[in-house]
């Protein structure tokens, strides 16, 4: 037998073993950047209904999709967190502190999605990212009504307002006692 004959079994042996191991690879590299795509489009879809469970469970699953080494997934990453830091700070219950909070949060969003465009591939500016999203105004009044009866809700509910009742004309005498005493907290 001589070393050609020795580097034709090993090349028949190996080859198919090496062939296998690069289409795992090959894969493994398609499904990463499959997930990484579909967290962007959907903080994309959603980037104006950011309370939305989608929103969230795409921002949630940006570590385990951008874990790769190279610069641009650690800044993903890095922007991911200082993000995520925002959201989850108090910060104080006037207007202003609001305000403040809230312009910083969008900052730092717009971060997160550029960077995750750059690490894509798109090619998006931050005013893209920042103001490109359509959001009609019919679903904020609707969301705008839903807050409103959900806290009065809860304030009628612990008894920090009480249940708006009228009595009008055909009302009998029994419920217009019953009403004041409920009334007279």
């Amino acid at each position: 037998m001589t070393t050609t004959d020795g580097f034709l079994i090993v090349a028949t042996i190996l080859g198919p073993i090496l062939a296998v191991q690069a289409q795992k690879w090959i894969e493994r590299v398609t499904e990463r950047r499959r997930g990484q795509l579909q967290i962007f489009y959907c903080l994309m879809a959603s980037r104006a209904t950011r309370l939305s469970n989608e929103h969230v469970q795409a921002l949630n699953r940006i570590e385990l999709e951008f874990r790769g080494k190279g610069s641009k997934e650690k800044a993903v990453r890095d922007s991911w967190r200082l993000y995520a830091d925002k959201l989850n700070e108090r910060f104080d219950d006037s207007e202003a502190g609001l305000a403040t909070w809230a312009s910083s949060r969008d900052t730092l969003f717009t971060e997160l999605m550029f960077k995750m465009s750059d690490a894509l591939g798109f090619d998006f500016d931050r005013v893209q990212l920042m103001r490109g999203a359509y959001y009609p105004r019919g679903h904020g009044e609707l969301e705008e009504r839903q807050r409103k009866i959900l806290v009065r809700l809860e304030q009628i509910l612990e008894c920090e307002r009480p249940l708006p009742i009228t009595i009008d004309s055909s009302s009998s005498l029994e419920f217009a006692k019953i009403q004041t005493l409920l009334t007279a907290r």
